[in-house]
């Protein structure tokens, strides 16, 4: 809950914080709602074709957290929203907290019934095999995917009421209607990932590892606190979302004008509770129902499931524009400083010693090499007197 909640959310904080600031520049704040919006997408469809059942939940929190920022971006649309759109943001990232720490440590519970296997496509049906990680993560699930009532809901509604209050402003209508269809498309994609998941790793045919030499339910030490945040993850959003209780409570800390209410759109709903439906009864019908549907689909759309899978190649595109250039760069550096640095310090050092050894034969020890020294200085010294004399 620490990681969910403060580390990777961090910049959400920062940013909500920031408000105040922020909202003096409408178009900063669009580029906010559109890194956003961009994250949310990418990494819901990135998710979407991952087996790594701990990679799904990373990349989903990487999704939610673009949708807090799309939110966070409306902030700008009037000053009796920029209180609202902080609030849906900043209920989202506290809701976020419950189910994404749930769907986290149920993961790490079946890795460990499984022996640290997490690849999704070498065990299926441990709905019998461990029935408490697999109720409380079907409740992570619904959460998160945004099943009516359950917390994920209540905070993912009121982000869609506040981008669609940004298609009303002057000027930005059509910005914001694009975030919003967005929105609506990563929450479809959201609910078919989230039931993706589940469906692979706790329905289906039962099948093991060969890692997992007795497969069982994790104990009491690790379920124990899934069913505190599954009861959570069912309750929190319905007790403080509707009832306007988180919004009154943040309102009181923010140097924002407005309020942190604002009137549910029944419309909005009906559609979220709609695209929850569709997505989950998607993931059902390929992964429960017709399993050969989502291998056929595989084959037929190879190249576009080879890009989600390796992640939009993102990773060797940053690799090659970014830490090549860097690597390239060091070395020359490295390069510059051993041979041409080096070389001249080297160099202004070794002047003195060179001197040293022209002077040193000079200054040998020898009272008798003294002597004729001194004898020769003294004559020089005559003779040029005489010539100073005679002269």
């Amino acid at each position: 809950m620490i990681h969910e909640a403060t580390m990777v959310t961090a910049g959400v904080y920062m940013v909500a914080r920031s408000t105040p600031l922020f909202v003096m520049s409408p178009t900063a704040q669009m580029v906010v709602s559109g890194i956003g919006a961009a994250t949310a997408l990418l990494a819901a469809l990135t998710a979407l074709t991952q087996y790594d059942l701990k990679r799904v939940l990373a990349y989903s929190t990487v999704s939610q957290l673009g949708y807090m920022f799309m939110a966070l971006g409306a902030a700008s649309v009037s000053p009796k929203l920029a209180t609202f759109a902080v609030t849906a943001a900043m209920f989202h990232l506290f809701t976020h907290a419950f189910f994404k720490a749930l769907l986290f440590l149920g993961a790490g519970s079946v890795m460990h019934s499984m022996g640290d296997v997490i690849d999704m496509r070498r065990f299926s049906g441990l709905r019998h095999v461990m029935p408490h990680t697999r109720i409380t993560f079907l409740i992570g699930s619904l959460t998160l995917a945004g099943c009516p009532l359950l917390s994920g809901f209540w905070s993912k509604d009121d982000i869609l009421v506040a981008l669609f209050e940004g298609t009303k402003a002057g000027g930005h209508e059509t910005f914001f209607m694009v975030i919003l269809g967005v929105a609506v498309l990563t929450a479809f994609l959201t609910a078919f990932y989230s039931f993706r998941a589940y469906n692979m790793t706790f329905l289906g045919e039962e099948r093991f590892p060969e890692e997992a030499h007795h497969p069982h339910e994790s104990p009491p030490t690790m379920t124990l606190p899934l069913f505190v945040l599954a009861g959570f993850s069912l309750v929190i959003g319905l007790f403080l979302g509707p009832t306007g209780v988180y919004a009154r409570q943040l309102a009181q800390s923010t140097s924002l004008p407005g309020h942190g209410t604002h009137p549910h759109n029944v419309l909005l709903m009906v559609l979220s509770a709609a695209i929850f439906f569709a997505g989950y009864g998607l993931a059902r019908w390929m992964y429960v129902k017709s399993p050969a549907v989502s291998a056929g689909l595989e084959r037929g759309l190879k190249p576009l499931h080879r890009l989600s899978l390796n992640k939009f190649f993102l990773d060797e595109l940053f690799n090659y524009l970014l830490v090549v250039p860097v690597k390239v760069l060091a070395l020359l550096c490295t390069l510059f400083d051993k041979y041409f640095l080096d070389g001249l310090l080297d160099f202004a050092g070794s002047i003195p010693s060179t001197v040293g050894r022209i002077v040193r034969p000079i200054q040998n020890g020898l009272v008798s090499h003294y002597a004729w020294v001194m004898l020769l200085g003294v004559g020089l010294f005559l003779i040029q007197m005489l010539r100073a004399l005679a002269g």
